[in-house]
């Protein structure tokens, strides 16, 4: 393809679902919205920060005993916290 070559409709969709990620709802939307195969700088800069944040959640994944580990150690320093403040 060369520079100046369009992405047509279709080519356009089978790219946002399969390597974008996109629902088929969220790619018949852009495709209405949008003319042929092409994305918005917003759409596709809402589809990048999902999936950073996706990312980066993944990185650090968390058991559900460490979640609930972190709540009680919270739940913990927030009761100290609050004895501290009456104490002064």
């Amino acid at each position: 393809m060369t520079r100046d070559e369009g992405i047509d409709r279709d080519r356009g969709i089978d790219l946002m679902t399969r390597l974008l990620g996109m629902s088929d709802v969220a790619v018949k939307v852009e495709v209405r919205v949008e003319s042929a195969g092409h994305i918005s700088y917003l759409t596709l800069k809402r589809v990048y920060e999902y999936h950073l944040t996706e990312a980066r959640r993944l990185e650090n994944p968390q058991t559900r005993e460490e979640m609930q580990e972190e709540a009680v150690v919270c739940e913990e320093f927030s009761s100290i916290s609050r004895q501290l403040c009456v104490v002064h």
